[in-house]
């Protein structure tokens, strides 16, 4: 009896009883927003292993079982410091205990994802706040019984997480005043039903309520997202209309590909076994050119047909916004949904094929996948996502794009859905090739053991430097970047050669019109220049191009000059569709056409590429021509090629060949002039993407 009466006598199955209510209350509520709720309002992101999801649960276990006894812990150190005067007050050291350690360690997550003092101060600001609240609580059992209202386990639990959930899915990105003004109105909105339902009631009311709603929260998130996950949503049948015997259309981009580091195309190191036997019922276009040297630009000109002067997706200094696609421009895959196909992407480049841009129009599914480290730092903080990242030993050198084994897999289940039915359009784009060329073993040094691991942080420290021209790539740098690179394209090459089996297997093969190419090329230090997005120069530009069409059975190699910009009426002239007049390229099955035309390439460099060097605050256009190739840039530059005497452009002819160089400067001109935006061109990277950009090594 007189333990009972005791106050300070803790009691250490009271104090884990209330670390569980808070704990199992939280862990259920931050479960279901982190890893069930953020699936279904963001399908089109999500990481493609199952490993990780079953780690969610277990992260979850780690929290319910640890969580009673840090508060327990935490409550004990409290009586000893100070022991409680009464019972009530004992009381609310136990429950206050409970609920600051749900506190402390979501404010530590918050605090580590956080840059710069005053988003810091912001982020923490209510989690701080309340551990004030429940320590004023504790110390005092008339401020206990006031507060009950703001520090039960259920509005402890929304108040923290409502902000930054609603900061990450619901309100709009890039708009402070509008993301602090609706989330302080919904902080207050829940203070305010709090107070009505909690206003009166003594300490530790509605105690067993938090246990019931957690089991059924916890079983509704976990049905919510394992079943998304394994949901592929596609229609079940082609649209109407569509026309019997069109082939399929499956289009594959490997980013940052030069066409000179592939065997096929002459290279010395064997990288690329699986594409030559694709190649041998193929057609090798062995003069491609990409319209951009980057990203975002050239798939735009693949998925449009136009040139990034008329698409308009590219950066214009002084202005960082990166274009969208305009609405005036159908895309590839709005053009074959309309004759019946049923599309489906699956990107690995999350940074610059957001579906935000545009890419994502007219495709029944767009699925980026991503890494555990990309998925954690792209959405809401969550304790649950850190401590699961930790579980599986992932860190912040976790690779940034989901390799290429994983996006396959993830075309195999969607070519599982589509086995038996015509005609379908894929799209799969694949970053092996991609910095940090660290494609998984054995692979990995496949070509050369390096003298040293470049970091991220000693990489692009090497680009800043060469880029201002401070210093130059070394031999011995620029050998181990360019075997290590060359490894990343053998790991992409392998991944076709499965992708071409499962074709295959689900017997879409032989009647498809299959495109393999890359967006651009990698430059590593040449010219004073590293990675893409600076130059119009063949490194930059010159990508593999092979095309199977449907029911090609022999290889046939044509040097003729062509674009990517071709793409896209070739796909219409192979599927039997009208070309649209509108489109600048020619389809690629008219030779005779090809051989006349002038192809030309753009460099708008990357906004991040302005503050580092003035001559990067420049806009260079290419015209290939009769073997020749003119560069004009925006300060005056000009240059000519010969590039069947000097493939690495080493020698400028202009002042030798003046003629020409006259014609092709006209040439180029009257182009640039004839081509403007549409007028509905629409602007404005929004803050996630530029979130993306810095999370991916683009943004420093």
């Amino acid at each position: 009896m007189e333990r009972a009466m005791n106050p300070a006598v803790f009691d250490w199955r009271k104090a884990l009883w209330w670390g569980l209510v808070y704990w199992a209350f939280y862990g259920a509520v931050e479960y279901a927003l982190a890893d069930a709720v953020s699936e279904w309002l963001r399908p089109e992101g999500t990481v493609p292993y199952s490993e990780y999801w079953l780690v969610g649960v277990a992260a979850l276990a780690v929290w319910v079982a640890a969580g009673p006894l840090l508060a327990a812990v935490c409550a004990r150190v409290w009586f000893l410091i100070v022991p409680p005067k009464d019972p009530e007050e004992a009381q609310a050291r136990m429950t206050r205990g409970a609920g600051i350690t749900v506190l402390v360690v979501f404010g530590y997550v918050l605090a580590r994802r956080s840059q710069g003092l005053v988003p810091t101060v912001l982020a923490l600001a209510v989690p701080v706040a309340m551990i004030f609240v429940g320590l004023a609580a504790g110390w005092s059992a008339r401020w206990s019984r006031w507060t009950w209202f703001l520090m039960n386990p259920v509005t402890l639990t929304v108040a923290v997480l409502l902000r930054p959930w609603m900061y990450f899915y619901v309100l709009p990105k890039g708009d402070p005043l509008v993301q602090m003004s609706f989330s302080s109105l919904a902080f207050a909105a829940v203070l305010g039903l709090s107070w009505l339902v909690f206003r009166n009631k003594p300490e530790g009311w509605g105690a067993r309520f938090p246990i019931r709603a957690s089991a059924w929260i916890l079983a509704a998130a976990l049905a919510l997202g394992f079943g998304f996950r394994a949901r592929v949503p596609l229609p079940g049948s082609p649209a109407d209309g569509a026309k019997a015997g069109r082939p399929n259309v499956i289009l594959i981009t490997l980013d940052t590909v030069r066409a000179d580091h592939l065997h096929l195309y002459g290279y010395g190191r064997q990288t690329t076994p699986q594409l030559e036997e694709f190649a041998k019922q193929a057609t090798v276009y062995r003069d491609a050119v990409s319209a951009a040297d980057w990203t975002a630009p050239s798939h735009a000109t693949m998925m449009t047909g136009l040139y990034a002067l008329r698409h308009g997706v590219r950066y214009d200094y002084p202005d960082v916004r990166l274009g969208h696609i305009p609405r005036s421009a159908p895309t590839l895959a709005e053009t074959l949904q309309h004759y019946g196909y049923r599309t489906a992407a699956l990107v690995a480049n999350r940074a610059y094929l957001a579906p935000e841009i545009g890419f994502g129009r007219g495709f029944d599914l767009y699925r980026v996948p991503t890494t555990a480290v990309s998925l954690e730092t792209s959405r809401m903080p969550s304790v649950l996502r850190s401590t699961r990242l930790h579980l599986m030993g992932i860190t912040g050198a976790d690779e940034p794009y989901v390799p290429g084994s994983k996006m396959v897999d993830e075309a195999g289940i969607v070519l599982g859905k589509w086995k038996q039915a015509q005609p379908s359009f894929l799209f799969l784009n694949l970053m092996d090739a991609h910095w940090p060329y660290n494609p998984p073993a054995p692979f990995r040094n496949r070509f050369r053991t390096p003298d040293r691991h470049w970091t991220s942080t000693e990489f692009y420290e090497l680009v800043k430097l060469v880029d201002e021209e401070k210093r130059v790539v070394t031999p011995q740098e620029r050998e181990d970047l360019a075997a290590a690179y060359d490894s990343g394209i053998a790991y992409a090459d392998h991944q076709l050669g499965r992708l071409f089996q499962m074709l295959r297997e689900n017997g879409v093969y032989d009647n498809s019109l299959i495109i393999v190419t890359a967006d651009h090329g990698e430059v590593f230090g040449e010219r004073s220049l590293m990675e893409h997005g600076v130059s119009v120069y063949q490194d930059q530009v010159h990508v593999p191009l092979i095309v199977k069409y449907p029911g090609q059975q022999q290889r046939k190699d044509v040097d003729i000059t062509v674009s990517l910009v071709d793409l896209f009426p070739t796909v219409l002239d192979v599927i039997g569709a009208p070309v649209p007049r509108r489109l600048a390229g020619i389809t690629l099955r008219k030779a005779e056409h090809l051989a006349t035309r002038p192809v030309y390439a753009e460099s708008y460099a990357l906004w991040q590429k302005w503050g580092v060097e003035e001559r990067f605050i420049d806009v260079e256009r290419a015209v290939y021509l009769g073997g020749l190739k003119m560069v004009l840039t925006t300060k005056g530059r000009r240059e000519l090629y010969d590039l069947a005497a000097d493939p690495n452009e080493t020698r400028d002819v202009a002042a030798s060949k003046p003629e020409q160089a006259a014609q092709l400067e006209r040439l180029l001109k009257t182009w640039q002039q004839n081509y403007i935006k549409p007028g509905d061109q629409e602007l404005g990277m929004g803050q996630e993407a530029v979130d993306r950009l810095k999370s991916l090594g683009y943004v420093q």
